[in-house]
């Protein structure tokens, strides 16, 4: 589960979520993530815990014969395939950036020539393209062989990226400038708020934690010996921790080597900062060739959870093989990502329309589910059980059913009215 949440999200996108929020939406995100993806990420648990069964045989099993449950399995499905055809191409980078950083890391010595690396990557569509399809393909296989190998990989490369990380967090704050980095990151002015970075915490918060999308029901028919309110801890203070090592890791390297702050962000910025911090590096270029494969790992293992989804959807409903149904989620995902390898910005209009938009509505559509079952899921009676506490378990129920629903509804009125 870990490795499913400390991936791309995490690393990549999350500095890039920031934008020019800085403080002010690191203190929304980390109430997004208490408020918001915390009680979400429990009750997902609790249902894959109580069924024993992965998203859409869970919610047949609880709802009984009834469309509703069914609709939103589906509508989850959609999004996890439109998630993976952007995620995909991140992905891919990641495998090039594996092969040009021990070559051409030092020869980066500025933002425009860390730039222009990336320009030359994704300014390439069959380089692009190439890279796309075998971090599908890769992550394909896995799902027809099993989880079994890339959850070993997990065991013992996920500390190893934690300590680079580290390291490169400890590198970044010895920079010169650096200290203009920490000051964006941990300072805010209030006045500055507005409903876009709320918008976008909670649209990360979803992503990065993978909750609304039936990934975490799957994890939770696993969720025996460890407990829902233990295992979410666990895997959201991992994330959290993780993201915040990789925006202390870019932003004061983006202050430090620019004077444009976080204006030449985008969604490339942690691939124009790190090699930059790399670059400063003693044994820079092993350093970025052993953390782009650390981070490699990490995203298939995101990615093989998102992709395992509509797979099972296909052997469950059609009766299909698992070889055939992986073969046929790789190609309508390879298809679809083709449009955000020849356009950046369809790219950045996907990722938004399914990181905040898609994934808001999934969790929406939960409540909705949960408001109406939560007393047959049991999942009050499970906090309890495992904190001795009804006032948490009293706390989450309120969280869950009125105020997270309460949220989105809120942020897709407001959008509304900004339109007319």
């Amino acid at each position: 589960a870990i490795g499913s949440a400390v991936g791309l999200g995490s690393i990549w996108r999350f500095p890039y979520a920031i934008g020019d929020g800085g403080g002010l939406f690191l203190l929304i995100y980390l109430g997004a993530v208490i408020l918001f993806g915390l009680p979400i990420f429990m009750a997902e648990l609790a249902i894959g815990k109580k069924t024993r069964q992965g998203p859409v045989g869970a919610y047949r099993a609880i709802a009984g014969a009834g469309n509703y449950g069914k609709r939103m399995g589906i509508f989850q499905i959609i999004t996890s395939l439109v998630i993976m055809t952007f995620y995909s191409l991140i992905g891919g980078y990641c495998i090039i950036y594996v092969f040009k950083s021990g070559v051409l890391i030092g020869a980066i010595t500025d933002m425009n020539a860390a730039q222009n690396l990336f320009n030359d990557i994704s300014g390439s569509f069959w380089l692009s393209f190439w890279g796309t399809f075998v971090f599908l393909a890769v992550s394909t296989v896995v799902c027809v062989v099993g989880v079994k190998g890339i959850e070993k990989l997990n065991k013992y490369l996920m500390p190893m990226l934690f300590l680079i990380l580290f390291v490169l967090s400890i590198n970044s704050l010895t920079l010169p400038g650096a200290a203009k980095g920490m000051q964006f990151l941990f300072s805010f002015n209030a006045s500055n708020f507005n409903m876009h970075y709320v918008l976008t915490a909670l649209g990360q918060a979803c992503f990065s934690l993978s909750i609304g999308i039936g990934v975490l029901v799957l994890f939770g028919s696993y969720c025996d010996d460890m407990g829902i309110v233990k295992s979410s801890i666990i895997v959201i203070s991992a994330d959290t921790i993780v993201s915040l090592m990789s925006a202390v890791i870019i932003f004061p390297a983006l202050f430090s080597f620019t004077n444009a702050g976080p204006s030449v962000g985008g969604l490339e910025l942690a691939f124009k900062a790190l090699p930059l911090v790399f670059s400063k590096m003693p044994c820079g270029a092993l350093v970025a060739v052993s953390f782009f494969i650390l981070l490699l790992v990490a995203a298939l293992a995101s990615a093989v959870s998102l992709i395992e989804l509509p797979v099972a959807y296909l052997m469950d409903s059609c009766g299909w093989k698992r070889w055939k149904a992986s073969f046929c989620i790789f190609s309508i995902i390879l298809i679809g990502s083709i449009p955000s390898i020849c356009s950046a910005r369809f790219l950045k209009f996907i990722d938004y329309t399914a990181s905040n938009w898609m994934l808001l509505a999934c969790v929406l559509l939960l409540c909705f589910f949960l408001r109406r079952y939560w007393d047959k899921i049991g999942i009050s009676q499970m906090i309890k059980k495992e904190t001795g506490s009804p006032i948490l378990a009293g706390i989450i129920c309120f969280l869950v059913k009125f105020f997270v629903p309460a949220v989105i509804i809120v942020l897709i009125l407001s959008n509304i009215c900004n339109i007319f």
